[in-house]
């Protein structure tokens, strides 16, 4: 794959690798929340909407970078500076909010289990 468009076919496959997982996890919650509506399905569709959004960026930002830098431009050490600024933004903000992630869907899990427990033995 050394033609530029088996490069692009590289690169759209690690995308859709990279970034389908977290497409099934918001298709789930967006299930789940249309089944159950409650304060913490709602913040969790939407911090993992947020995720992401965060995680297409990071990933096309760094399949960007291969035409984004030329030797020949006297403006390419700035930019590179720049697109380190951008990429090291991104990417704390994709662990943010995939840490934020975790903890919402900790929190549903617990209010899961606690309601369920409870149905099931109602003399408790």
């Amino acid at each position: 794959m050394e033609t530029e468009q088996g490069f692009y076919l590289a690169e759209l496959v690690k995308l859709v690798f990279a970034l389908s997982p977290i497409a099934l996890i918001l298709v789930a919650v967006t299930f789940q929340r249309r089944r159950q509506s409650t304060r913490i399905l709602f913040w969790l569709q939407l911090t993992t909407g947020f995720w992401l959004t965060l995680a297409l960026a990071n990933r096309l930002l760094f399949a960007w970078r291969g035409g984004l830098f030329n030797p020949k431009n006297d403006h390419s050490i700035e930019q590179f500076r720049i697109y380190l600024r951008i990429g090291d933004v991104t990417g704390n903000l994709e662990t943010l909010f995939f840490l934020a992630f975790a903890i919402l869907f900790l929190m549903q899990c617990r209010r899961g289990i606690s309601s369920g427990g409870q149905a099931a033995n109602p003399e408790l």
